[in-house]
C-alpha cells in the first residue's frame, strides 16, 4: 500500500513507521505516521497559492494579524478566540482537501502533533504522546494516511496565482512596449 504514495518524503515516513512498528520501537510509529500526513497536506497546499500568496484552502485573511488583534490576543478571551479560529481554519482546510474529519479525529487521538521549527525541523514534546496503538489501530492510521495520499493525488495540480500574475504582467509589458523594429 505504501508504494502507492507518490510524495517521496511521506512514503519514507510511512516505511519508517511500518519498520519501527514491526520491531516495537515505541513511540516512533505514530510520530512517523503524523509526519507523513503533515508532509502530504503541506506539499499539496504549498503547490496551490492564491493571489495573496496564501494557500487556496485557508480561511485566514492574512498570515499577519492586524494590530488591533494584538490587543485582543493579550486577553484570555482573545487567546481563546484565536485558538478557536485557528482550529476552525484547520478543519475547513481539511474538508476542502476532501479529508474525512471522523477518521482524522481518530488519527489525531493516536498520532501526536509535532512542533515545527522555522528551519523545517520538528520536535515532539516528551510526555505528550497519545495512547499506545494496537495492531488494528496502527493499520487504520496507516490506511488513513495512504488514502489521504490517494485522495490528494486524484485531483492534483500546481497553481501559483502570484507567479502567473507576475508572468502575465511581464508578458503584457512586452506586448505594449515598442520593439526596436517598430521604433525604426
Amino acid at each position: 500500500m505504501v508504494s502507492l504514495v507518490r510524495n517521496e518524503s511521506s512514503r519514507r515516513h510511512l516505511e519508517t513507521a511500518s519498520a519501527k512498528w514491526v520491531v516495537g520501537d515505541w513511540p516512533e510509529p505514530p510520530r512517523e505516521l503524523r509526519l507523513a500526513f503533515d508532509r502530504l497536506v503541506a506539499d499539496y497546499e504549498e503547490r496551490k497559492i492564491g493571489r495573496t500568496g496564501k494557500s487556496l484552502f485557508t480561511t485566514q485573511p492574512s498570515p499577519f494579524l492586524p494590530d488591533e488583534m494584538e490587543v485582543v490576543r493579550g486577553s484570555e478571551l482573545g487567546k481563546f478566540v484565536h485558538r478557536w479560529l485557528m482550529a476552525l481554519d484547520e478543519r475547513t482546510r481539511l474538508l476542502a482537501l476532501g479529508i474525512d474529519l471522523r477518521r482524522h479525529a481518530e488519527f489525531n487521538a493516536y498520532c501526536p502533533k509535532p512542533f515545527y521549527t522555522i528551519g523545517g525541523g520538528h520536535t515532539f514534546v516528551i510526555g505528550t504522546d497519545q495512547v499506545q496503538l494496537h495492531e488494528d489501530t496502527f493499520r487504520r492510521c496507516l490506511l488513513f494516511v495512504v488514502e489521504t495520499a490517494l485522495t490528494l493525488g486524484a485531483e492534483d495540480y500546481d497553481f501559483n496565482a502570484l507567479a502567473l500574475r507576475q508572468a502575465q504582467g511581464l508578458y503584457r509589458r512586452r506586448l505594449t512596449s515598442p520593439t526596436s523594429d517598430q521604433a525604426s
